[in-house]
């Protein structure tokens, strides 16, 4: 199946609102930890080293589960309608900064950091799996992902611009 280039931008578009999140969160989240929420640099390398490494063991797992899915609304998009209100829940948990003692701070930082880190993966995994079911084309498989990739490069550098003059 042919798509339109409307079809294409459309699906560039996703991963280019995920990328203006994501770009920002790894330009301020050291500071934000350090300087705003006070985690001393180790527990946050810690943290954020830790996180990676679960990361990598839960994408095949959520890889797997996408795959399996069959539901009347389809294969991928149940997981990005279900995903998207905990991931945005889970970014403005993040942020906030209970006024308490510096261990139930870090196991806060922990736990809204590992909810954000799977929330993303339940948005990101089956995202960029659904190339695979818009069209049996090869060659426009192709096309929209270089849609998406063009969108996601113009969004990373828009956020690397108004991020820290949004900080002045």
């Amino acid at each position: 199946m042919k798509l339109t280039i409307n079809e294409k931008i459309g699906f560039g578009a996703g991963d280019m609102a995920i990328a203006i999140v994501m770009m920002s969160l790894a330009m301020i989240i050291t500071y934000f930890y350090t300087d705003v929420f006070g985690l001393k640099p180790v527990d946050l390398g810690i943290l954020l080293f830790s996180v990676r490494i679960l990361d990598a063991v839960i994408d095949p797992v959520v890889g797997t589960m996408t795959d399996i899915t069959n539901t009347r609304w389809g294969k991928y998009r149940p997981w990005l309608l279900f995903m998207s209100i905990p991931f945005g829940i889970s970014i403005w948990l993040m942020f906030t900064t209970p006024d308490t003692d510096y261990s139930v701070k870090l196991l806060w930082a922990w736990a809204t950091y590992v909810l954000l880190t799977l929330t993303y993966t339940l948005i990101a995994i089956p995202y960029v799996s659904l190339i695979s079911v818009i069209t049996d084309d090869p060659q426009e498989r192709l096309s929209a992902n270089g849609y998406r990739f063009v969108m996601t490069k113009i969004a990373m550098f828009a956020v690397t611009i108004i991020v820290p003059l949004s900080a002045m």
